[in-house]
């Protein structure tokens, strides 16, 4: 499955080009990353988002930040031994 960001939601489609379907309408992000069942996403008003990755629900900001950050990265036991979600 892939995911792409548009000016206003986010996308996901099957490599084989089919079951195109809107996950989630945002504010236009500047980043998102995509880690286990979830999508992240920093908004340009620095809000780090984090929604279920197939419904779209449960959207929770984790963080505002009062900067804007150049990337998003996401930091898990699974691949670092570690929990946090990095924004730099």
């Amino acid at each position: 499955m892939v995911f792409i960001v548009f000016i206003s939601s986010v996308e996901s489609i099957f490599l084989n080009g089919t079951g195109k379907r809107v996950v989630n309408t945002l504010p236009p992000a500047l980043f998102m990353g995509v880690f286990g069942e979830f999508l992240y996403w920093v908004d340009a008003d620095g809000n780090v988002v984090r929604a279920d990755k197939f419904t779209g629900g449960d959207t929770v900001v984790l963080a505002t930040l009062n900067y804007l950050p150049t990337r998003l990265q996401v930091f898990a036991k699974e691949r670092q031994n570690c929990k946090l979600l990095s924004v730099i």
